[in-house]
């Protein structure tokens, strides 16, 4: 929400904010195969999904996840896209790996196997087409749309181009080794930095996402500390 916000403002010419601080952001709904996804050992507390909680927010049903979870987890979603390939293209590119600094790649072989993925096409499933007339996208028109708001500015903020991304304030990003949010949020910064908006970045080892829930006196991981006198100590520093 806090990056949304920032480009809504930037894109307007309005005033905005001073810095955004991204603690482990949820930037994207169009690649579900990014190597913090293949790696099994990134969960969600409480076993929840990523594709299924996703599909909660946009107000889909039991029955709905059940057919459309799947589909996401394999990059099906793309196929509501107009100009699909072209569009993939494009949006592929805000997924460039040399992105991340190998400091972070952790369990380098799911880069290894992303990496394999791409050059064999099977990241995205780009020769798939609805001809299927039984297809949810095809027999629920309010599905398609839902589906293809996913890929919305506010939905997918790392689709924003160049020209926006440079007029975003200084950023910093807390990111978690455990945290199948990990890649997007290394990409996003990556990018950020190239486009020479001033970054920090404090990636944080052995800890999970929704971490910071779990700060409670009955219940305190002391990572959890960490992040957040980190977080305190650069919002003193740069306000």
């Amino acid at each position: 929400m806090a990056t949304v916000i920032a480009q809504r403002f930037a894109k307007e010419n309005k005033p905005y904010p001073k810095l955004q601080a991204l603690i482990y952001p949820w930037l994207q709904l169009f690649n579900f195969r990014l190597p913090s996804f293949l790696d099994p050992t990134n969960l969600l507390p409480a076993g929840l999904n990523i594709r299924q909680f996703g599909l909660i927010y946009f107000g889909f049903k039991d029955k709905q996840i059940d057919e459309l979870e799947p589909m996401l987890e394999r990059n099906e979603h793309i196929l509501v896209l107009k100009n699909m390939r072209e569009t993939v293209k494009k949006f592929d590119a805000y997924f460039d790996m040399t992105l991340i600094p190998d400091e972070y790649k952790r369990r380098k072989e799911f880069y290894d196997q992303y990496e394999k993925m791409r050059e064999e096409e099977r990241v995205y499933p780009l020769d798939k087409r609805l001809f299927d007339a039984q297809h949810i996208f095809n027999r629920d028109e309010n599905v398609r749309d839902l589906i293809t708001k996913m890929f919305s500015l506010e939905m997918f903020p790392m689709a924003a181009d160049d020209k926006l991304m440079s007029k975003l304030p200084k950023t910093y990003f807390a990111i978690l080794e455990w945290d199948i949010l990990r890649d997007e949020a290394l990409l996003y910064a990556g990018r950020l930095k190239k486009l020479n908006v001033s970054v920090d970045i404090s990636f944080y080892e052995d800890i999970f996402h929704g971490c910071i829930a779990f700060d409670s006196p009955n219940m305190r991981f002391a990572k959890v500390k960490q992040i957040t006198d980190d977080l305190v100590n650069y919002l003193r520093k740069n306000l």
